[in-house]
């Protein structure tokens, strides 16, 4: 009988497609006659969210079946993400099922919808991260 290792490789890659933008309000400076001075109110920032959503392509190069789900996305402390994640995906081996012969490399798709951003952020940074749990599908 044959002895044949599972042998992982899996990579994960994303785009984000749609739009999400933050824009910053301006500061409004009311003059305060009593004591001759302004008195600042900060502009409060807007999201726009339309369509946005995160793609994520699960390449599988390995010689056994994988599972991939989103597994949890963390919004930066001041911010609330909200979204829907895509149902886990199957991706098949990209074994041959005659040992001589080469594989194929494997695809599965998966998508987070951003359907919200609330909060406010001071300068470009993350506004969350998203992880990709993988997995034997035995």
């Amino acid at each position: 009988q044959d002895n044949i290792p599972t042998v992982y490789h899996v990579t994960v890659s994303w785009n984000q497609t749609g739009t999400l933008a933050y824009s910053v309000g301006s500061d409004t400076y009311d003059w305060q006659t009593d004591s001759l001075t302004y008195n600042k109110t900060e502009g409060t920032g807007k999201w726009e969210c339309a369509d946005a959503k995160v793609n994520i392509t699960v390449t599988n190069r390995s010689n056994a079946a994988v599972k991939a789900s989103i597994d949890q996305v963390k919004a930066q402390d001041s911010l609330t993400v909200t979204g829907s994640a895509s149902a886990l995906v199957k991706v098949d081996s990209a074994a041959s099922e005659d040992l001589a012969a080469p594989g194929t490399e494997q695809k599965g798709y998966l998508t987070y919808t951003i359907t919200g951003v609330t909060g406010k952020i001071t300068k470009e940074s993350t506004i969350a991260t998203l992880t990709v749990k993988i997995e034997a599908a035995n």
